[in-house]
This record gives C-alpha cells, structure tokens and sequence, in this order.
C-alpha cells in the first residue's frame, strides 16, 4: 500500500513539475514577444526621428541654395538661365545642395499665372512688346469641369505710354450671359483656343496705341480658380517675367525641393481700384 502511495505521490510531482515548465515556457514566450513588439516600436521611432531630422536639414539645405540664387540675381553676378555645379558645406565629399536658374516667358506663351484665384491680380512686364501688337488672354481650361462650370470673369488694365505720359485701359469680359446683364462687361470669344497645348475655353486680344508697360489681370466673380495664359501675336515674344529657381537639398537619403519664381517688383493690388478721371476714346476701355 505503501509503495502505491509513494508511486501516486511521486506522479503527481513530474506532472506539477511538468505543468510549471509549461507556464515558465508560455511566460517566456509571451517576454519574448513583448520584447520584439518594443524593440520593433523603439527602431521605428528611431528612424522616425532619424527622418525628420535629415528631411528638416535637408530642406534648410535647399533654402540655402535658394538663398545663394536670389543673392547672386541680385547682386548680377548670374544672370538666368544659371545652373552652378553642386556645393558641398561640410567638406565631406558628399553633395549638401544643388540649384539651377532658369528663366520664366522670353517664348511666344507664358502660361505660369494659372490657377488664379477670385480677386487676386497678376502682372505682366511687357516692356519691349511692340507697339500696336496684339496680345491674347486666355482662360478656362476645357477639359478642367469645376472651371467651365465656374468660369471667372475677367477685368484687364493695360499700361502704356504715349510720349512722356502712362495712360492706363481697363477692359472687362465676362462669359456668363446672366452676369452680362447685370454688370455690363463684353463677352469674350467662346470657340476654345489651343495655347502652350492646353485648350482654352475663352480668349480676348487687346493691344497698346503705344508702347506697352505692363498688363494686369484680375478674375472676377467665381470663387474656382481658373487657368491663365498670356500668348503673343505671331513672330513675337512675351518678354522675360523673371527667373526660376529650383534648390535640393541632400541629407543622409532624404531630398528636399524648393521652388520659386523671382520677379521685379509689382504693383500693389490697391492700384486696380484707384480711380482715373479724363476722357476715353476706346470704346472697351472701362
């Protein structure tokens, strides 16, 4: 009886003992899990942190290309179009920025107005446009729904001189058959017109007596920004608007980009509400 005691008693110790390995075994599984999750997330966070930091280096790099273009185009030590070879801050052997100055209109389109919002004037230089020329303002691209649903209407004031004299004309169109009613504006040609490839819903041409200064736009009334092109008649140019710079920026495996246009000084927006007196002989100057 004994012995079948001691041999029940001595069962149950390997299966308690079993029982314990098997808790030990899933504890350290359930660790072993843990820990993987945590150190996955710590790494993720890691590079993470690792990426904003170069990516916001990265960018300040390329702002500091676009620093070093805009002083040398005002300083003229460069003209456009300018493309230096990259520069390396830290002397590291490793490219830290790179940057290149290319030039906006000087071609017979110059389309980099669009999308323009309601209100919001754009102005063109068109010093050295010829006399008597005409030049064509187009918008509303076709294919673009929300546009031709939305078309803007459009108000122009063209700049010029006559001897020692600047005389301004203001034009206004607007597409919209209802509003024409109301404001009295001119309608606008409506046949579509292929500009820098893209198919234009609407287009006007005006030209200067004289020696053209500068253009002005302002679309009127939709709140959908509409696309803009400024085209000239053929055999001549839109002249130079200005310079573009593109500066990258180089951190570890980020690259950052930085863009933007560099113009002469424009006219403040309070110029397209200030009032002219004197007589007007051309019947679509507003």
């Amino acid at each position: 009886m004994t012995n079948h005691l001691s041999l029940i008693t001595h069962h149950l110790r390997r299966s308690r003992g079993g029982q314990a390995l098997l808790l030990i075994l899933l504890a350290m599984s359930a660790a072993l899990v843990l820990g993987v999750s945590i150190s996955s997330r710590v790494i993720t966070v890691l590079r993470q942190a690792s990426f904003s930091a170069q990516s916001a280096q990265s960018l300040t790099l390329a702002e500091s290309g676009l620093e070093e273009a805009l002083k040398c185009l005002n300083d003229q030590t460069c003209t456009s179009p300018f493309d230096p070879p990259a520069k390396d801050l830290t002397g590291d052997g490793i490219d830290d920025f790179d940057y290149a100055i290319t030039t906006v209109g000087g071609s017979s389109v110059f389309a980099d107005l669009s999308p323009m919002e309601r209100d919001k004037a754009v102005q063109v230089d068109l010093n050295g446009y010829p006399a008597s020329t005409s030049i064509f303002i187009s918008w509303v691209n076709s294919v673009n729904t929300p546009e031709t649903d939305a078309p803007s209407a459009l108000e122009i004031s063209l700049v010029y001189q006559e001897g020692s004299e600047y005389k301004l004309a203001r034009f206004s169109y607007d597409p919209d058959s209802v509003r024409r009613t109301g404001n009295s504006f001119l309608a606008p040609g409506s046949l579509g017109y292929g500009v820098g490839g893209v198919n234009y819903r609407y287009q006007v041409s005006i030209a200067a007596p004289s020696t053209p200064k500068l253009l002005r736009l302002r679309p009127l009334y939709s709140a959908t920004p509409n696309s803009f092109a400024v085209s000239a008649a053929v055999g001549n140019n839109i002249p130079t608007q200005g310079s573009v710079i593109e500066s990258t920026g180089f951190s570890g495996g980020v690259v950052r980009k930085v863009r933007t246009i560099y113009t002469a000084p424009a006219l403040s927006e309070n110029f397209d509400f200030v009032l002219f007196s004197g007589s007007q002989t051309d019947p679509l100057a507003r």
